[in-house]
């Protein structure tokens, strides 16, 4: 049973830790790394409309 345990932590800390890289690296239109949190108009390759978004400037 340990073990199992174990391995549930194992990938819950796993998939956390990938999902903050994938946000920190900007595969989301959000990333960290293009500072484009809240405000977005100012970046080329967003995935939806800037116009639609609602913190556009």
């Amino acid at each position: 049973m340990q073990d199992f345990v174990d391995a549930v932590v194992a990938v819950v800390l796993l998939a956390t830790i990938l999902a903050f890289l994938a946000f920190a690296i900007g595969i989301t239109p959000d990333g960290i790394l293009y500072g484009n949190w809240p405000d977005t108009s100012d970046h080329p390759t967003n995935w939806y409309d800037t116009a639609q978004h609602p913190y556009a400037q």
